[in-house]
């Protein structure tokens, strides 16, 4: 069976068929987050629902989602219409709460009607997911728009010094075999209040202490994966800016 095929068997069981004039339910919601795993999927050139492995269902949650949903934009994602699927329906991306429901009752509804055990440990996938992917959108967000305020590594008054005065300050971003300045996918190790030590997941190297902002350190936890850059003031790295936050488990 198509993988676009058993959504819409699904959909059509549940109910989830919008009709013109009806008000928007859970049902439509159903629908608007399982068109994203249709997107995705249709850009992988992924058709057969045996095909949707872990990793792949890892893949669309951890990263695909994340990444949508962290800057959500107002596209609209369609269950496109197709000799299986009649009747698109779109809406806005879905809350990745909202998401992990929908996955969860999908997969919960695929494998009382498959045998090969497969829907299960996809279940289970979306059953890890279930928090970490959400906190991780939650810190993607709240950090991105940290780092918007307060101005990127120009608002620190100790490296406009350092340009005014024609010297290095305390950043020391130059000064040969002692790096002042790091970007990369960094892996958080541990936290202690606002402190972090991360790991590089290209090096593997260890930086101790990366200051985050207090209410965002409570959000953290070992594992969460940050795009960071970062700059060394005296015995502290600050982050200046950031891209996306991935769940625990997100391989690089």
């Amino acid at each position: 069976m198509t993988a676009e095929g058993a959504i819409a068997s699904f959909l059509a069981q549940a109910g989830a068929r919008p009709k013109a004039g009806d008000p928007v339910s859970a049902h439509v919601d159903m629908a608007a987050s399982l068109g994203l795993l249709v997107a995705f999927l249709s850009g992988k050139k992924i058709r057969d629902l045996a095909e949707i492995t872990p990793r792949v269902l890892r893949d669309f949650i951890a990263r695909w989602y994340v990444e949508e949903a962290t800057f959500p934009s107002q596209t609209r994602y369609q269950l496109h219409a197709s000799s299986e699927l009649s009747g698109p329906c779109s809406a806005l991306l879905p809350e990745p709460l909202e998401l992990m429901r929908v996955l969860d009752i999908f997969w919960d509804w695929i494998d009382r009607h498959d045998s090969t055990g497969t829907p299960g440990i996809l279940r289970e996938v979306v059953s890890e997911l279930g928090s970490t992917m959400p906190r991780a959108v939650e810190i993607g967000r709240a950090l991105s728009l940290h780092v918007i305020e307060r101005g990127g590594a120009f608002a620190f008054p100790e490296f406009l010094s350092s340009f005014e005065e024609g010297g290095q300050s305390q950043y020391d971003i130059d000064t040969p075999g002692d790096v002042g300045a790091l970007e990369s996918y960094f892996r958080i190790t541990r936290i202690e209040g606002e402190r972090a030590e991360v790991e590089d997941v290209i090096t593997e190297e260890r930086i101790w202490p990366v200051l985050f902002p207090v209410e965002i350190a409570r959000r953290l936890g070992p594992g969460f994966v940050i795009n960071l850059e970062l700059v060394r003031s005296l015995q502290l790295w600050h982050i200046v800016d950031c891209g996306f936050t991935y769940p625990p488990g997100t391989e690089f």
